[in-house]
């Protein structure tokens, strides 16, 4: 009964909120109040919530009669405000559309009774009915049968209307025959007009003169500007203008749902105004939540004074309950944080807790100091003796400690929190910290090493370094710092996968440590990048014995993916204290010998010397220097051709190449600044720039140039790389009118080391287009056959370095011929290149290299060339 009754309560409280009757409301509420009396007498338990209930069904329907009177207070003035804005909207719509249709109903009136209009007299009526000042037409246009015959104003524009036919305007034209027909006005729009404004277009016919129609394009513009400012501030306004067609909305910013709407109509143009005041909305927002927010305080408060004292009489209850139950709770509580308790028993004993003699492995509730004292380790006795006595002579109130205890057969670490209350007695809490001991070990090794390799990190690493500086210092001895990098890395990673990549860094990571002494210490401090401290390794010529070592057999094969691996590796190598007194200016040596080894001697190995700085300084002013270079043109190009290895030698082509001099550094070498450039971006720019000047070179000497020689351009691999190389190359083909079968583009190894699905797409769209290929520097890369027959080449280049060897040995000979016999093999056309003897060209010419190129025939140069191939 008393569950059926809840409900009924339940069911008038809903009823009050959704029935807007106040009778109705208050018999609902008598009815669920005498409902729950009788509930709270007959169940104790429902107590609680019945008066809540009770509350809810007074304070509901009261904040339901009071609520539209306050907010019919709070949003009077406001609800005025905007009715004056309507008003004065209002008579702005009717008297723009009064004046704007007074004027086309006096200039019907004038044609009425005009026998024959003349175009001098029609804009005489014009300025005199629509001066500029207050013209809102863009166009006023008399038609004959719907032919244009007078237009005004007279803009270029409204011109081009005249002796047309309206009823053929697109979209518009039925309204003319319209109007013709019915002789009734007509209107088009609102639309946007093509002058960009909106507006309307009002056709009327002209009393007595049936075939003649007067239609006026009124741009609406204006009034949208008159209206926009009649509002305040805090409102949105929205103009919905509607004539035969779909609404236009002249003004657009206020929400229909959240607005009030009056409408405004004016012969054939129904106006639609909506103005939503943002201040209105969140002043009856306001208001109804403030009023609720007041009855729900209201009804809380009632219910709280009438919960307090009974919520009382049961916390007294529950805490004597808790009392006992925290003991217990207490204990569990230690026992699963792995804490313990103890309290001072007397001078000279301890009361421990249950979960503290578990903690330890002393199951015995009292134990002596002595006792105590005893597992407690014996390094750490000292510190533990001492906190007990700076809190027994009062000097501190409270320590916290770390330090082990004998725990069975072995030590474990615990935290130990000791207090000294107002009269003295000592409490304490332990704590087991083992575990987070050994995982502060951890995450100490995780900081100090690389986590791939297990070789030290950078910061570790600085550590050591610095510590073994010190050390070294004292013994009076020498540290050598080597900087070792994976020179062909990039290419292990792209052949295979990253994976492989790193399974070679931990092979010689590992190897690093096994070659190694004890005393020495390893890196990793960047991708493919270690580092090697060799402690007291003894004068400038041991160490060089020493980084030979490490080298030769960090130079072994390396077993990767079932294939033995060769890695290039490149070292600089700075000395303490020759090269420098700290790890930060050892390794700033390091990086700058290690970059110059890359440049001049990859593969192999390079000390610090004072000479290194020079050229260090060199490289940075050259690099700083390319921008200006490009940007102000201080390259120049030259020529250098290549001859027949048969008959008179002639010059079959030339190769393009790139010259600079410089205003502050003179003349700069290519064999100086293009490994430079390689290394940024530049290169890149450069290549485009020498494409161009080639193409320039060749258009405007192709005069005087033989007929057929073609030209050879070499392409950096940043530009072989680049997605839009071949679109520029167009570009510049169609800029200087270049024939692409006469250009030769030259590619090194390097380029085509990787089967990059960029660089082949490139090659393949440019041989499409005419362009030959030649491989340069052949012989020192690491080309794959398979991917030469692939490719689209024709020129093979033998590098000056194996031409240079020719007559030395039969080995270098050999080797020459081997190469040629090769290129024949594919297919391909053989060039020389850097010969310089007679015994180099007689070799060459026995063995079949069709062409030659160096120094013994031409050296490179433009103008003079030009003139000798003339």
């Amino acid at each position: 009964m008393t569950f059926i009754l809840t409900i009924i309560a339940s069911v008038c409280l809903v009823a009050i909120l959704l029935l807007p009757s106040v009778w109705i409301n208050l018999l609902l509420t008598m009815l669920g109040v005498a409902s729950l009396i009788y509930v709270v007498q007959k169940s104790p338990k429902m107590l609680l919530p019945g008066f809540a209930l009770i509350m809810a069904l007074i304070v509901v329907p009261v904040t339901k009669w009071y609520l539209p009177a306050l907010l019919k207070q709070s949003t009077s003035v406001l609800e005025s405000k905007i009715e004056t804005e309507f008003d004065v909207i209002e008579s702005t719509l009717q008297q723009f559309f009064f004046n704007n249709s007074a004027a086309l109903d006096s200039l019907n009136l004038l044609i009425a009774n005009e026998e024959v209009l003349t175009d001098r007299v029609f804009q005489n009526w014009m300025k005199q009915l629509l001066p500029d000042y207050r013209n809102n037409y863009l166009n006023i246009a008399i038609s004959e049968d719907l032919i244009a015959k007078h237009v005004y104003p007279k803009s270029e524009a409204n011109l081009k209307v005249l002796a047309r036919n309206l009823g053929e305007t697109p979209n518009m034209g039925f309204v003319y025959h319209e109007v013709l027909k019915t002789n009734v006005p007509g209107i088009i729009g609102p639309v946007d007009l093509i002058q960009g404004v909106p507006g309307v277009i009002r056709v009327v016919p002209v009393e007595g003169k049936p075939n003649v129609i007067i239609s006026g394009v009124l741009s609406l513009q204006s009034l949208k500007e008159q209206l926009i400012p009649l509002v305040s501030e805090s409102s949105k306004l929205s103009i919905a203008v509607t004539g035969y067609a779909d609404p236009y909305y002249l003004v657009n910013q206020a929400e229909p749902q959240k607005s009030i709407l009056k409408r405004v109509e004016y012969q054939d143009i129904k106006v639609d105004i909506y103005i939503q005041s943002d201040l209105l909305q969140s002043t009856i927002t306001r208001t109804r939540w403030t009023s609720y927010a007041v009855s729900f305080l209201a009804w809380l408060l009632l219910t709280s004074s009438f919960t307090w004292q009974r919520h009382s009489i049961r916390l007294r209850d529950q805490q004597r309950s808790a009392i006992l139950e925290n003991k217990n709770a207490l204990i569990e509580a230690q026992r699963l944080g792995q804490l313990g308790s103890w309290r001072q028993s007397g001078d000279d004993s301890f009361k421990l807790s249950e979960p503290l003699q578990s903690l330890i492995g002393v199951m015995k509730e009292t134990i002596a100091l002595k006792d105590l004292d005893s597992l407690v380790h014996p390094s750490e006795h000292k510190k533990v003796q001492t906190a007990f006595e700076e809190l027994s002579s009062g000097k501190l109130t409270r320590i916290t400690t770390q330090h082990r205890l004998r725990v069975g057969e072995r030590y474990r670490w615990f935290e130990h929190r000791i207090a000294r209350s107002e009269d003295g007695e000592l409490t304490g809490i332990v704590r087991d910290i083992q575990t987070i001991k050994e995982q502060e070990k951890q995450v100490a090794k995780l900081e100090a090493f690389d986590p791939l390799t297990g070789a030290s990190n950078r910061r570790h690493f600085h550590q050591l370094v610095s510590q073994n500086i010190a050390l070294c210092d004292r013994r009076n001895t020498t540290l050598g710092l080597m900087l070792i990098n994976i020179d062909d890395f990039r290419s292990v990673n792209e052949k295979y996968n990253q994976a492989v990549g790193d399974e070679l860094l931990k092979l010689i990571a590992s190897r690093l440590t096994t070659i190694c002494r004890k005393t020495d210490f390893i890196s990793r401090l960047g991708g493919d990048t270690f580092a090697v401290a060799l402690v007291d390794v003894g004068t400038a010529s041991q160490s060089v014995i020493a980084v030979e070592n490490i080298l030769r057999k960090l130079k072994m094969p390396y077993r990767l993916n079932n294939e033995e691996v060769f890695p290039q590796l490149t070292c600089g190598v700075a000395l303490y204290p020759d090269d420098g007194l700290d790890f930060e200016h050892l390794l700033q040596r390091c990086e700058q010998t290690l970059s110059i080894a890359k440049t001049n001697k990859r593969g192999h190995y390079s000390f610090y010397s004072a000479e290194l700085d020079s050229q260090t300084n060199r490289r940075q002013r050259i690099l700083a220097s390319l921008p200006s270079a490009l940007k102000n043109d201080h390259f120049y190009i030259v020529f250098q051709p290549r001859v027949s290895s048969t008959g008179d030698h002639s010059s079959l082509s030339m190769e393009a190449l790139v010259r600079w001099q410089d205003p502050e550094l003179g003349f700069v070498s290519p064999g100086e600044f293009i490994p430079i450039a390689e290394g940024t971006s530049l290169i890149a720019d450069i290549g485009t720039w020498l494409m161009n000047a080639a193409f320039s070179a060749l258009h405007q000497y192709k005069d005087q140039l033989p007929r057929g020689l073609s030209i050879s351009i070499n392409l950096s691999p940043r530009q072989l790389e680049d997605t839009t190389l071949v679109s520029k190359v167009k570009q510049a083909l169609d800029k200087f009118d270049i024939d692409p079968n006469c250009i030769e583009l030259e590619v090194t190894e390097h380029s085509i080391a990787v089967e990059s699905d960029i660089v082949l797409s490139n090659m393949k769209e440019l041989n499409d287009l005419g362009f030959k290929f030649a491989l340069d520097d052949f012989g020192t890369g690491y080309s794959n056959l398979s991917m030469l027959q692939s490719l689209p080449l024709h020129v093979l280049k033998i590098d000056m370095s194996f031409i240079r060897n020719i007559g030395f040995s039969d080995k270098s000979n050999e080797l020459v011929r081997a190469i040629i016999d090769l290129g024949h093999t594919l297919g391909l056309h053989t060039v020389a290149e850097g010969v310089e003897t007679i015994e180099q060209v007689s070799y060459l010419e026995k063995l079949g290299c069709e062409e030659l190129q160096g120094f013994y025939f031409y050296k490179p140069a433009l103008e003079d060339l030009i003139n000798r191939l003339a």
